[in-house]
């Protein structure tokens, strides 16, 4: 909680080495979602509050920002992303959700509460999405309250932005 990352420039970063690694299953056939599929050059799986992500440059990774609440009481709020320059990922740009994987038999997740998506500037982002991903330059997913506003996106491989509220 109460992070600020700011001003830093992230470059060349690269995806999980099997690329055959699915995101859903683990090894004994069950629904376990594995983080290390969705890398990122900052990533928060889990709860947290007053996380602010500006000012900074990121080029030639595979996503810049996926934020991902939790378990049940693992809620990401007050959570603003702003005034980024996103360049040439290959997974997406960014990406905010709620803690209930798609398809788990339990749908009970960390909510998403206040996010906000702003100013940010991304360009050539989602050329090489993995096996489920969509390459979407921003991506929030069933927040509470979502603002998404002033943001450029050219050329993206994906949807530009897809937002949605609700629960799964």
């Amino acid at each position: 909680s109460h992070l600020r990352v700011s001003g830093l420039t992230f470059r060349f970063a690269n995806v999980h080495w099997d690329l055959t690694m699915t995101d859903y299953r683990g090894t004994d056939n069950e629904l376990v979602l594995r983080p290390e599929t969705n890398p990122a050059a900052v990533r928060v799986w889990g709860g947290g509050r007053g996380l602010r992500i500006e000012h900074c440059r990121f080029e030639h990774l595979y996503m810049a920002v996926h934020l991902r609440s939790g378990a049940p009481g693992e809620d990401l709020d007050e959570i603003v992303v702003a005034d980024n320059d996103i360049r040439f990922t290959d997974g997406g740009g960014i990406e905010i959700s709620e803690g209930a994987p798609w398809m788990h038999p339990d749908p009970r997740g960390g909510w998403l509460r206040d996010v906000k998506v702003l100013r940010n500037r991304l360009h050539e982002v989602g050329r090489r999405p993995s096996r489920y991903g969509q390459g979407v330059a921003i991506d929030v997913s069933n927040g509470r309250t979502v603002e998404i506003a002033g943001n450029v996106v050219t050329r993206a491989w994906g949807l530009g932005i897809n937002a949605h509220g609700g629960k799964r």
